[in-house]
């Protein structure tokens, strides 16, 4: 702890005296206008508590600092009730000399080598000072931190020990035992005892999917089980059911997000190919759009037979394009990891049931996605199992030839639990726990 920066005690009249909504402090790295998707989640997660009468000042990175994509029509939400303050890193100092990605790479594993935690986590360097001077002026009820990336919940974490004011961290992936994180020892030894020490300052840490909860109790057994709790992910309601569209020539499939390391469209690919050699030839009535960081590593495979006039490629594409591509789709595509340990409900799934569209998973069995596919109805199979996903591309190709691809009762009906009023609704009793809880 910074020295001037001693503990303060809370003053009275905080929201556990009060019976009205309070005012709530959200420390998120990843915020509009940042093209990631956790911005997108935090974003929507704002908006629907400050619907609910909270009043809530949200700090964040100042995105010209920021080594991360912009997309300059992704606003802050325009409510009376929100204010968003920023303060700059410097990240970009650091790695945004660098004229290739490779370059970029060796000055960020060079310090991650030396145990930097995260590639953001020089954001906290410059923005304690502000974030307590913030924090103090607005005199929140509860300090709400979200990561990715992590820095978020450091920050947060910090914030709440100076101030006094109690705090809930939201880690949206596991941070230590994350199949898509490779850490150096010393980093790994920063990383451990940084998630320890938010885990014990938090009063109450919050995850996307029972999976993951269970991973921090079983890490962390000697604290209550109740203190991690699940607030999953949401999507705009304002967005579902798009218009009913003139039926094109080929069944469109829309996938939307990153690729990279394990999470590849080779089962996909190889899928394809085994289609391709069928009799019914059901593969001609399909069209696959994937769209994304990291789709175009894949053009040269995409240039030959079968794939070359089925498969299109569309690099990262600003929020509302990425709108417009997936209200187009009669099916919304999901491609996880190949790993059958994989603890993630992704984001783009909980997204894609804004369109109100069937949903095709590529997801290992078991996983929080294929649990949710099968609740909603929807079709999945697994990676390693290509035969499995090339007859669910054909049930697909079969089910859009005879005009009976649809969503049913049971997609509606659980769909509804991820809308963003009633994730806002249960953050809004989550945040009223945190600020009346004794520590």
């Amino acid at each position: 702890m910074s020295a001037g920066m001693e503990s303060a005690p809370r003053e009275p009249g905080h929201l556990a005296s009060r019976t009205g909504p309070g005012r709530l402090f959200v420390v998120s790295y990843a915020f509009p206008p940042l093209a990631m998707a956790e911005a997108y989640v935090t974003n929507r997660l704002v908006r629907g508590i400050a619907n609910r009468g909270w009043q809530v000042r949200a700090f964040s990175v100042d995105p010209e600092s920021s080594c991360e994509a912009v997309d300059e029509r992704f606003d802050p939400p325009g409510s009376p009730n929100v204010s968003v303050r920023r303060s700059r890193s410097p990240e970009r100092r650091l790695f945004g000399w660098a004229k290739t990605r490779w370059i970029e790479r060796i000055a960020r594993h060079t310090l991650c080598l030396l145990g930097l935690p995260e590639k953001q986590y020089p954001w906290i360097w410059t923005a304690l000072h502000r974030g307590v001077s913030e924090a103090r002026e607005f005199a929140p009820d509860v300090i709400y931190s979200r990561a990715n990336y992590n820095v978020s919940n450091v920050l947060g974490m910090q914030l709440a020990r100076i101030t006094g004011v109690p705090s809930m961290a939201h880690f949206s992936d596991p941070w230590i035992g994350n199949p898509y994180l490779r850490s150096w020892p010393l980093q790994n030894l920063r990383i451990r005892s940084l998630e320890r020490a938010i885990v014990n300052s938090a009063r109450l840490v919050t995850v996307p999917c029972e999976e993951i909860a269970n991973m921090f109790r079983r890490r962390y057994a000697a604290l209550p089980p109740s203190k991690f709790v699940v607030l999953p992910h949401s999507f705009d309601e304002a967005r579902s059911g798009p218009p009913e569209r003139a039926r094109a020539t080929r069944c469109r499939i829309v996938y939307a997000g990153a690729l990279h390391g394990s999470r590849t469209p080779q089962p996909l690919f190889e899928a394809l190919g085994l289609l391709a050699g069928e009799p019914s030839q059901s593969w001609k009535l399909l069209e696959i759009l994937l769209v994304g960081p990291g789709v175009r590593s894949f053009r040269r495979q995409c240039a030959r037979p079968p794939l070359n006039g089925t498969v299109t490629l569309v690099d990262r594409v600003p929020l509302a394009e990425c709108t417009g591509l997936l209200a187009s789709a009669d099916v919304c595509l999901v491609i996880d990891a190949a790993n059958s340990a994989s603890p993630f409900l992704p984001s783009k799934l909980i997204d894609y049931l804004a369109y109100n569209r069937p949903i095709l998973g590529i997801t290992s069995s078991g996983s929080p996605s294929s649990q949710l596919l099968s609740r909603l109805g929807c079709l999945s199979a697994d990676p390693q199992d290509i035969p499995g996903i090339a007859h669910a591309m054909e049930t697909v190709a079969q089910m859009w030839r005879d005009n009976t691809l649809e969503v049913g009762p049971a997609f509606r009906r659980n769909a509804a639990s991820f809308t963003t009023s009633e994730v806002s609704r249960e953050l809004d009793r989550l945040l009223r726990i945190t600020a009346a809880k004794e520590i």
